[in-house]
């Protein structure tokens, strides 16, 4: 048994080591090709904004996330109707985009990616109101479907699209 026990502990740390040194070669290649303006086996459609927009654009898209954060949070604490408001608030059809807060960065995406940010929206939209539903049935089931539909989002627009600011 301990022969075992220290063959698992072995191979273990083995395996840790060999995993680290690859993430570290592949960090490296990945900085390497960063510096030299090249970008390794990305295949998502490049989108340009004005720097001002770029960042507020980024800035939003971590909004979205703490909303989902919050959302999960509160669901796990069986706050629903708190959840519901996170999820309005950071996500939904209402929250403001752009330094202007009309959506100015409109201009500059491609009209799918308006469309998946769009559908984001309307599931966060939707995510409230099963919230509110599981305010009084207790169910978790639609809410853990309904979340899956917003993040069914996120994740279909950073497959497609990265976003750089114009230089």
């Amino acid at each position: 048994m301990r022969k075992l026990t220290m063959s698992l502990l072995f191979g273990g740390a083995l395996g840790a080591t060999i995993v680290g040194a690859e993430m570290q070669h592949s960090m490296h290649a990945d900085t390497m090709h960063k510096e030299q303006g090249i970008v390794v086996g990305e295949t998502r459609e490049l989108v340009l904004f004005p720097r001002p927009m770029y960042d507020s654009t980024l800035r939003n898209m971590r909004e979205h996330l703490r909303g989902i954060h919050n959302v999960q949070r509160l669901v796990g604490e069986g706050q629903y109707a708190e959840a519901a408001e996170a999820a309005e608030v950071g996500m939904g059809m209402g929250h403001n985009h752009g330094p202007d807060g009309v959506g100015a960065e409109h201009q500059f995406m491609p009209a799918k990616m308006m469309l998946l940010g769009r559908d984001m929206h309307m599931s966060a939209a939707n995510l409230a109101t099963v919230l509110r539903e599981a305010e009084v049935t207790d169910e978790l089931q639609p809410v853990f479907t309904a979340l899956g539909e917003v993040t069914a989002s996120c994740v279909a627009c950073h497959d497609a699209y990265r976003l750089e600011p114009m230089e």
